[in-house]
């Protein structure tokens, strides 16, 4: 009779047959038959237990010997790892009985079952259950002493006693309740384990061996962490470090907050070091001065606190000093939260939209679009709020004005966006055109040179990028040209008009020339003053001019400007008159070759227009010289609908001559001093 101990069955095993000694087999018994005897011998110093090989047929055994437990076993006991298993492996299993004699882990008045087994291959065999009252066992576990005795979360604490492996698998450990984690092999004499979480400031520590649970009569002593050392003033994107003693040990146990009477915010723990913590304020969290400014930190949920101040952001720098609206802009920063929700830019005293600024990963850069609003051209004052805290100012210039004109390029005669690009047309032969692009934040006017030498009194744009360039022969006729820009500045001619708008000798008014090509086929509509019909149209592909049905005009004025624009299936004219400031909407349909008056009023303030289609439905932007200001109106072919709209910048003064076009999200202008670039009030 042995008394030998092992772990707990396998939990791979695959297969589970039970057999009892009354079960039939016909022909060959493909397993061993054994069977579970009652118990002998019970006392207060153990019980022996006893079994039955009826038969040894089916293989080598791997292990046999007894299960034991407090509760009925199943026969799926694999499933249950705290089942205990008396193992006689190291004897050679014969026919007949065979014995243990268990003497441990055994608690008196407790009710055991127990049932004999077998391993044979993948099989696990066993007998019937039988069951017995302890009255107690020679051998049981005990505890002397522990050490040591003042300990923190994540201490490993070592267990001095007996028998504490009589007991294997079914050994846990417990500190005031809390079951803590057994760090390695125990050995017979030593056990050690790790300090959990939740444990009170004390405490008793409770060992389970087997079925046997014991506590020592001595408390351990749980340390209070103290606050060390902490920066008086913290601030956004720079870690900090919290130096503190007992700290919990425990990974992910320790936290730092800011606030007081329980409403707290979170700082994130960077690094936990033996006696510091590595702490970051949380870009997510704005840090309300008015929810408490004190930093506590909870050791495993034991709190100490001490004050703190978050720092106010700063900006220390502000590039390129002057901007133009659209333009982006670099403040150099510290201090700021990289969270949108809680940093915001103030731009003269407004919140800038937060899709209008990035920051950068550090909290050291903020980049943003200057906005059209503020003192447009004029000092801007840039601030940087991270929650309720907010920066010093900063100050940056707002310009307008792309260039200045020279005094060659005053002398301007029209003025046409090509690309997006902003051409206007001189008075030279060599060079009849430059351009510039608005969106560059240092443009220049570039030349384009013409081999023809020939001065155009008017020039648009028609399809395929080309132009219709309009030059006078001999006061008497308009020739066309078509025209196309190369990628070297070059003016080449593709093909002259094949037939001529003839003038009037007789007129004494200063030549205009309006034109206008339509995006829907190669036609281009023309208004030409001085000639003997004053409407045309021009066809790309034939090269043709064509007189259409006059534009009525009122015989006693001047006309002082012609504007006209494309409407898909209808030509709009805005003619504006010399001496009362008498303004038309007329209206071609191009089907049925006819005009319309849609619409006339007077304005005497108004000195000078022009005007650009807006991409809004039915309806476009011209733009007014009224009282020395720049103004919009947005109209309709029918009427104004609303009747100066102010833009952001204006010169405050009046041009003699001005275009505006829409490119992108910006209105560019170009008067007789320069090319500037504003935006609507509206937008």
């Amino acid at each position: 009779m042995k008394k030998l101990f092992t772990r707990p069955i396998p939990v791979l095993l695959l297969l589970f047959v039970l057999l009892f000694c009354e079960k039939e087999f016909n022909g060959e018994r493909p397993f061993v038959r054994l069977v579970t005897l009652p118990p002998t011998e019970l006392n207060e110093e153990g019980v022996t237990l006893n079994g039955e090989f009826l038969d040894l047929s089916g293989g080598e055994m791997s292990d046999y010997g007894f299960l034991i437990d407090a509760e009925n076993i199943k026969p799926d006991v694999v499933k249950n790892p705290d089942v205990l298993k008396f193992s006689l492996k190291t004897e050679t299993p014969k026919l007949g009985r065979f014995s243990f004699r268990a003497e441990y882990s055994l608690s008196v008045g407790q009710t055991y079952y127990i049932r004999a087994y077998a391993i044979q291959g993948n099989n696990f065999i066993f007998g019937e259950e039988f069951s017995f009252v302890s009255k107690g066992g020679a051998a049981n576990p005990s505890i002397t002493d522990f050490s040591p005795v003042h300990i923190v979360p994540g201490d490993t604490l070592t267990l001095v006693g007996q028998n504490f492996t009589l007991g294997l698998p079914r050994l846990s450990a417990y500190l005031a309740g809390k079951e803590a984690e057994i760090v390695g092999s125990p050995s017979n004499t030593q056990l050690k384990i790790r300090v959990p979480l939740g444990i009170p400031l004390s405490g008793k520590i409770q060992l389970t061996v087997g079925f046997i649970s014991i506590t020592l009569d001595k408390n351990y002593q749980r340390l209070k962490p103290e606050m060390l050392k902490v920066p008086g003033i913290v601030k956004y994107g720079a870690s900090f470090l919290v130096e503190c003693k007992n700290l919990s040990k425990i990974f992910g146990s320790n936290e730092v907050l800011i606030g007081k009477n329980g409403d707290y915010q979170s700082c994130l723990v960077l690094q936990e070091q033996k006696d510091a913590l590595l702490v970051k304020l949380d870009d997510g969290n704005a840090y309300d001065p008015e929810r408490g400014d004190s930093l506590f930190v909870f050791a495993a949920a034991l709190p100490i606190s001490t004050k703190v101040n978050i720092a106010n952001p700063e900006i220390s720098g502000i590039s390129p000093a002057v901007v133009f609206p659209d333009d982006e802009v670099t403040l150099v920063c510290d201090g700021i939260s990289t969270n949108k929700n809680v940093t915001k830019i103030s731009w003269n005293g407004a919140e800038i939209p937060s899709a209008n600024y990035s920051i950068g990963a550090a909290g050291k850069q903020v980049t943003l679009k200057v906005p059209y609003w503020g003192n447009i051209p004029g000092t801007i004052k840039v601030m940087v709020r991270s929650g309720q805290r907010v920066s010093n100012e900063m100050t940056t210039r707002v310009a307008v004005d792309l260039l200045t004109l020279n005094e060659e390029q005053k002398a301007w005669k029209y003025a046409f966006n090509l690309n997006d690009k902003l051409f206007i047309g001189l008075p030279s032969g060599e060079f009849p055109f430059e351009y510039i692009d608005p969106s560059k934040k240092a443009p220049a006017l570039q030349r384009i040179s013409s081999s023809s030498r020939q001065i155009f009194e008017h020039a648009f744009p028609t399809q395929n990028d080309q132009l219709l360039a309009l030059s006078i022969e001999n006061s008497s006729a308009v020739e066309g040209q078509l025209l196309g820009i190369l990628a070297n500045n070059t003016a080449q001619l593709i093909a002259k008009s094949a037939n001529k708008i003839p003038l009037s000798t007789s007129s004494t008014a200063p030549l205009k020339i309006r034109g206008i090509a339509t995006k829907n086929n190669a036609l281009s509509y023309l208004f030409v003053s001085n000639s003997p019909n004053n409407f045309w149209q021009f066809n790309a592909s034939t090269r043709q001019f064509r007189s259409l049905l006059d534009l009525p005009l009122r015989s006693d004025q001047e006309v002082r400007e012609l504007i006209l624009f494309d409407q898909g299936t209808k030509i709009i004219a805005l003619v504006f008159y010399r001496d009362d400031s008498f303004i038309e909407i007329k209206e071609y349909n191009p089907a049925q070759n006819t005009w319309q008056e849609n619409y006339s009023f007077l304005d005497p303030f108004i000195s000078y227009n022009d005007a650009f289609i807006y991409p809004l439905e039915n309806s476009f932007y011209f733009l007014m010289s009224s009282n020395k200001a720049d103004q919009f109106a947005l109209c309709n072919e029918n009427l104004v609908i609303n009747y100066r709209m102010p833009v952001l910048f204006d010169k405050g003064k009046f041009s003699a001559k001005k275009k505006a076009f829409f490119m992108g999200n910006r209105v560019v202008i170009i008067d007789n001093e320069s090319i500037y670039r504003t935006h609507l009030a509206t937008e």
